[in-house]
């Protein structure tokens, strides 16, 4: 997992998608449907990722914005912990938050990932992963309820 802080939530867990392959998508999408979760209605989720400076997370934000994505960066980091490492790693920048209401498909989260890891790599970033946004927490509903 990566920790990274959020605007809304504080600290949330965010599934690291670092991997080369679809594997977490995978799992998360698995947890998410053991939860009853119906993956085929559309639902806001929450792409992150992790650029240096604030013009890369703006140029980032309105290149995504003219895709129909909610963007919104702030500066921040994330840890890193490593299978057998004891100290996490901190990578500081500006988090890159981009939200869009999809259906929660394996292959439209990989072409998302593939996208946005393109587009982070290209401003010396990195893409972290995605959540579903629980709107029953935030006590209001998601765009695709409205």
């Amino acid at each position: 997992y990566l920790w990274v802080l959020g605007p809304l939530l504080g600290f949330i867990g965010i599934r690291s998608a670092l991997k080369r392959d679809n594997a977490a998508d995978w799992i998360q999408l698995k947890q998410l449907a053991d939860k009853g979760i119906n993956l085929e209605v559309p639902r806001e989720v929450e792409f992150v990722m992790l650029v240096r400076t604030d013009a890369s997370a703006k140029y980032i934000g309105d290149r995504l914005a003219e895709d129909g994505f909610v963007t919104a960066f702030h500066q921040g980091g994330i840890e890193i912990r490593r299978r057998g490492q004891l100290q996490a790693e901190r990578d500081e920048g500006f988090l890159v938050s981009a939200r869009k209401v999809v259906v929660l498909y394996g292959d439209t989260l990989k072409s998302m990932r593939q996208t946005l890891t393109g587009l982070a790599s290209k401003e010396n970033g990195r893409y972290i992963g995605w959540q579903a946004i629980d709107h029953s927490l935030l006590g209001s509903r998601s765009p695709s309820e409205a």
